[in-house]
C-alpha cells in the first residue's frame, strides 16, 4: 500500500466525511424525526455551509449531488447510488451495504462477546446522525476560522477586518457550543 494512495489512507476529516456519506447512502431516504423531511434533507441543511471545506473532493461531490437532487425534489435512496453512472459511487454504495463479518449467536453465549446487532446499515438513530454532523462541523469550523484569520491578516481595509473579526467570533461561539454538545460538557 502506497501512503500517497488516498483510496487506502484517509486523512484529516475524511473518516467523518465518509460516515456522513454512508448515512446519506444507506438512510438518506428515511424520515427525519417523524417529519415530512428525510435524513438526507436534515444532513444537507446542516452541512451545506461547510461543504467547501471537505477534505475529500469525492465525498464533497457526493454531498453536492444529493443537494442537487433534493433541490429538484427527487428521491435520494440507496438504489440511486447503486445505479449511479459513476462506478466509484456504485462501488462505495455496495461496500457500505455489505458487512465483512457475520454475527454468530455463539460469540455471545460462549465467549460473552456482545456486538451491535443492527441487521443493516439503515438503522441509524437520530442522535447518531446528529452526533456525526456535530463532530464534522466542529472539525470544519477550525478550517473556517483559519480561513478567516488569513483574510483578516491579508485585508488592508479596516471596515472589512472588523466584519471578518465579527464573523470569526460568531463561528467560535458556535464551535464552542458544538464542543459542549459533542463531548456532553455542561456549562
Amino acid at each position: 500500500m502506497c501512503i500517497r494512495d488516498r483510496t487506502f489512507l484517509e486523512t484529516g476529516d475524511e473518516i467523518h466525511e465518509k460516515e456522513l456519506v454512508r448515512i446519506l447512502m444507506l438512510a438518506g431516504n428515511n424520515p427525519w424525526k417523524n417529519t415530512e423531511f428525510t435524513v438526507a434533507h436534515y444532513i444537507i441543511e446542516n452541512v451545506v455551509d461547510i461543504l467547501e471545506y471537505f477534505d475529500n473532493p469525492f465525498y464533497a461531490m457526493l454531498v453536492q449531488d444529493v443537494l442537487n437532487k433534493i433541490q429538484k425534489n427527487e428521491s435520494v435512496n440507496f438504489n440511486y447510488f447503486v445505479n449511479h453512472p459513476t462506478k466509484h459511487v456504485t462501488n462505495l454504495a455496495i461496500e457500505f451495504s455489505t458487512f465483512p463479518y457475520i454475527y454468530s449467536e455463539n460469540w455471545e453465549s460462549k465467549y460473552g462477546i456482545f456486538l451491535n446487532k443492527k441487521s443493516n446499515g439503515t438503522d441509524y438513530i437520530d442522535d447518531e446522525i446528529e452526533t456525526v454532523i456535530k463532530h464534522l462541523k466542529f472539525r470544519k469550523f477550525n478550517k473556517v476560522i483559519q480561513n478567516l484569520d488569513k483574510q483578516i491578516s491579508e485585508n488592508p481595509n479596516s471596515e472589512d477586518v472588523i466584519e471578518l473579526i465579527k464573523a470569526r467570533e460568531e463561528i467560535k461561539k458556535i464551535k464552542n457550543k458544538l464542543f459542549q454538545e459533542v463531548w456532553k460538557i455542561e456549562s
